[in-house]
């Protein structure tokens, strides 16, 4: 039994009836979690092409190495997927549709799908929608078909719940960041407080998530790597690209390509704020260069930079920084666990 067999591939959508979408593209999913929604009302990318149901499941053909794959277990208004996507749309009763998402999402699937874009002739490594139409299906009954599911859910939703704790504390971080902002300050430049740095230059080949250490490019996490350039967290700031401007607090032992800078804070006590303080101060502003926007060393140097005269505050910053990496490292062994599951059954 074939994908094509049982599933519509990429049904044909109409998305001019909705006078706003929540818009993904292919950067806004992970592993089956959604990170952002964009939500638009006019204007719509012309790669806004793929009109989502509930249990509709979505694969990256382009760069299928970074893992932009996604279920969809709920559904909301205007729910549009980039063309980025290969949609899989169930349709036959005898294949539960996350069951096949768990298929489709096996290593040895991933690296079929890797292989294929590798060899593409495509500005960005990227595979079509006929290897996803041919692949067999393992022909076992819908009764182990939900064992699978069961199975394999149970240790996505414990990811959901540590990914869940690590937005609450989140949260508090940025509430403490706001009203940390009410307090007397002191004024300092961007590079009296840090050496700005350039991240490293990486070859998309060498990025997998095989690995333990992750690589952070613009917008999160590009892969991983072997060994690690950082011992501790990171301030990241895009410097090049759309992206520019875009302001990420790393995770100790990782590497930052060179699409972005690193600060090297002097007092790293103070780690969070200053990542909150850049967050909000529209660095974006600060890029130059029309075909291609960048942010320098030189144009961010003299940034002012405003820091609370009582540096108490910091101390409850490293705690709750210290447990969300403890949740994040817990996330790290289920999704291994996962792998395992996935190798196991399929």
């Amino acid at each position: 039994m074939l994908v094509k067999d049982i599933a519509l591939i990429n049904p044909k959508s109409d998305i001019n009836k909705y006078s706003f979408i929540n818009y993904v593209d292919t950067s806004s999913v992970f592993e089956g979690k959604l990170l952002n929604i964009q939500v638009l009302k006019d204007n719509y990318p012309s790669r806004a092409q793929r009109e989502l149901q509930e249990r509709d499941i979505l694969i990256s053909s382009v760069r299928p190495n970074l893992m932009h794959n996604y279920f969809v277990k709920s559904m909301i208004p205007g729910f549009i997927a980039s063309s980025g996507f290969i949609q899989i749309r169930v349709f036959d009763t005898k294949i539960i549709p996350q069951y096949l998402y768990y298929f489709l999402t096996t290593k040895n699937n991933v690296e079929t799908y890797i292989s294929i874009a590798s060899s593409s002739q495509t500005t960005f490594p990227a595979f079509s929608k006929e290897v996803i139409e041919n692949l067999a299906i393992p022909n076992i009954t819908i009764e182990k078909q939900q064992h699978i599911v069961d199975t394999i859910g149970s240790v996505d939703n414990l990811i959901e719940k540590y990914d869940s704790l690590i937005a609450n504390y989140t949260r508090i971080l940025e509430l403490k960041f706001l009203s940390m902002l009410q307090q007397e300050m002191d004024i300092y430049y961007l590079h009296q407080i840090c050496d700005i740095k350039y991240g490293t230059s990486i070859s998309a080949s060498n990025l997998t998530y095989n690995y333990k250490y992750p690589v952070y490019g613009a917008n999160g996490v590009i892969g991983t790597l072997p060994t690690y350039e950082h011992e501790n967290y990171k301030i990241s700031i895009s410097c090049r690209g759309a992206a520019s401007g875009n302001i990420i607090l790393t995770e100790p032992e990782s590497t930052i390509s060179s699409n972005s800078l690193y600060l090297n804070l002097f007092n790293d006590n103070n780690k969070f704020y200053i990542y909150q303080y850049l967050k909000h101060s529209k660095l974006q502003n600060s890029s130059t260069g029309s075909a291609q926007p960048q942010i320098t060393i030189e144009n961010i140097k003299t940034l002012e930079i405003k820091i609370p005269k009582n540096k108490s505050d910091y101390n409850m910053e490293d705690e709750i920084l210290v447990l969300i990496s403890k949740h994040k490292k817990q996330i790290s062994i289920l999704r291994d666990i996962k792998q395992a599951l996935l190798s196991k059954y399929f």
